[in-house]
């Protein structure tokens, strides 16, 4: 076999050695997983997700964060609870809920972070940290 075949087969190996890690690697960035379905007594649908973070680097070492959807009526709403690498892997995520009104569940991870879902107009909910607003209301302020 010639010397050029060779290298030709060795380079065919190594892309597709790095398209199956790129196939890989970019399944586990788009994949979500559904959580927990919270439905409360007005109708409305909270469903938390964990995914996977889009940055690379995260990615590769795994690990990712919760996001919402609500479903209130023919509004959607959506955003994310957590904005780091908290945890490693969907069956991580142990969420416990206490629905406290017709539009209000309060939700906590068993890790201490808590959060607060309030509906206060049609289709519109309002989602309080609760767990950061603890951080930052301790925290030293400057001047005192």
């Amino acid at each position: 076999m010639s010397r050029f075949k060779r290298i030709l087969i060795r380079c065919i190996t190594v892309l597709q050695v790095l398209c199956v890690l790129a196939a890989i690697l970019f399944w586990h960035i788009l994949h979500e997983r559904e959580i927990e379905t919270i439905e409360l007594p007005s109708g409305d649908k909270i469903v938390i997700m964990w995914h996977p973070w889009n940055n690379v680097l995260f990615a590769i070492a795994g690990g990712g964060g919760l996001r919402y959807r609500i479903y209130s009526g023919d509004f959607k709403q959506f955003g994310e609870l957590t904005w780091d690498s908290y945890y490693d892997h969907s069956s991580d995520v142990k969420l416990y809920y206490d629905i406290e009104g017709d539009k209000q569940v309060l939700i906590a991870d068993g890790r201490g972070r808590y959060w607060q879902f309030s509906g206060n107009a049609p289709g519109k909910y309002e989602v309080i940290d609760l767990g950061r607003q603890q951080e930052e209301a301790s925290e030293p302020q400057d001047g005192l």
